[in-house]
């Protein structure tokens, strides 16, 4: 399973980080408006950060905050339900 993170605000990555660390999960994480950030966004359809997707083979769980749907919270039940 692993964690792309496009981040603007570094506590958030850090409790994101923290998360994966206590799951073993590998985690990518890019800062807002640089090149790969813009790429992952773009692909996703969204402008807004913090952005997250979680992958795991063909499964791929995306949480956006156009609806506020990123947050550790909703990340965690994520892991917890197909880690």
């Amino acid at each position: 399973m692993k964690i792309t993170l496009i981040y603007s605000d570094n506590n958030f990555k850090e409790q994101v980080e923290k998360l994966a660390k206590q799951y073993n999960l590998s985690i990518d994480s890019f800062k807002d408006k640089s090149p790969k950030a813009y790429k992952i966004k773009a692909h996703y359809g969204t402008k807004l950060s913090p952005f997250c997707v979680i992958m795991q083979n063909e499964l791929e769980v995306p949480f956006y905050s156009d609806n506020n749907d990123c947050t550790i919270e909703n990340i965690k039940e994520i892991i917890n339900r197909y880690a």
